[in-house]
Formats: C-alpha cells, sequence, structure tokens
C-alpha cells in the first residue's frame, strides 16, 4: 500500500481507469488478456500506480504490458519497481522512444532550463513534488522494447509516434501559462 495518493482516480470508459497521481498522470487499461498501463509515473509512485491497478478491480498477477508514452522519467520512473516484483510485465514503446525509455539518459528536463522560471511559485511548487516523487534517480529500463503493428492486433488502444525532441520543456510552464497537463 503507498503512502502516496492519486489526486484523482476515475473510469472514463469501461475497462480505462485515468490516474492523476501526485505529479503525473497513468492509465490502467483492461485488455482480452489481462491488465496493461500507460505510462507509470515516477519512481516514487510505483506502489500507488500498483494499488491503482487494484482499485480497477484487477488482480496483479494479470498485469501484463506497460505502453510508454514517451521517455520522460515522470512516464517510466515507476516501471523498475513494477519489473522488479512482475518480471514478466513486457514493456513497449515506439521505435523513436526505446532509447530514451531504457535510460538512464534521456531527453528531459535539466536545472538550465528550469532556471529563468524558477521566481514562478508553480514552477518551485512542481519542482518540489517533483524531486519528492523521485525525479533526479537514475531510472532505466533495460527491458523495453518496440511495439509493432502486431502488438494492437485486436487491442482497443492505436499506437503513435513517441515525442520528438522539443523545444518546450515538458511539464514546466512557460512564463504566464498553466502547468501541462499531459502526464
Amino acid at each position: 500500500m503507498s503512502s502516496r495518493t492519486a489526486r484523482s482516480v476515475v473510469s472514463v470508459a469501461p475497462g480505462v481507469v485515468f490516474v492523476e497521481g501526485p505529479v503525473s498522470n497513468w492509465v490502467v487499461l483492461a485488455e482480452e488478456d489481462g491488465v496493461a498501463l500507460i505510462d507509470a509515473g515516477y519512481p516514487a509512485d510505483t506502489d500507488l500506480v500498483l494499488d491503482t491497478v487494484r482499485w480497477a478491480g484487477h488482480d496483479l498477477d494479470d498485469l501484463r504490458r506497460v505502453y510508454v508514452t514517451h521517455g520522460h522519467v515522470d512516464h517510466v520512473g515507476g516501471i523498475p519497481g513494477i519489473l522488479e516484483r512482475f518480471p514478466r510485465v513486457e514493456v513497449l514503446a515506439h521505435a523513436d522512444e526505446v532509447d530514451n525509455v531504457r535510460g538512464p539518459g534521456r531527453q528531459q528536463v535539466t536545472p538550465a532550463e528550469i532556471g529563468g522560471r524558477l521566481a514562478a511559485p508553480r514552477v518551485l511548487r512542481w519542482l518540489a513534488r517533483a524531486i519528492a516523487s523521485d525525479a533526479l534517480r537514475p531510472t532505466t529500463v533495460p527491458t523495453v522494447r518496440a511495439f509493432t503493428a502486431a502488438d494492437f492486433d485486436g487491442r482497443a488502444i492505436t499506437p503513435l509516434p513517441g515525442r520528438r525532441p522539443h523545444r518546450r520543456v515538458d511539464g514546466v510552464p512557460p512564463p504566464g501559462r498553466g502547468r501541462d497537463r499531459h502526464g
């Protein structure tokens, strides 16, 4: 049981539960052969991610795979803890993201990119929450593999390419804008 608390856990469609975690988001998805996650939060979220799988009505032994949207630590951080307990869980990402997910190096926000925004109170709050979520812990997912079209045959989700390197710093709001709510 996690000491962390989700901000919200909502069933958005049959078999689909959206979790707004302490700092990032993930989805619990019922599939024909078990349960999958879309992303897995920060490293400190592992227990909470697993709690939400149970909350959604699934047995943890039915966890089959984690689909990774992109390789930032707020999306892959919980995966190593999941794999420690459930090593048979498959981790899939778009081919463009595999190296980023595998880590430990990844395209991620840096102190230099945050620097000019530190005066904004919301950035300081976000930074404090991210650090408390073990965002600085090196995270590796050596078993990730690129998904193929066959991985989605008969499934209710459609794969799209992962994020490309971009100028906007993921998760850090630009001056005068709200927090990026993508997760």
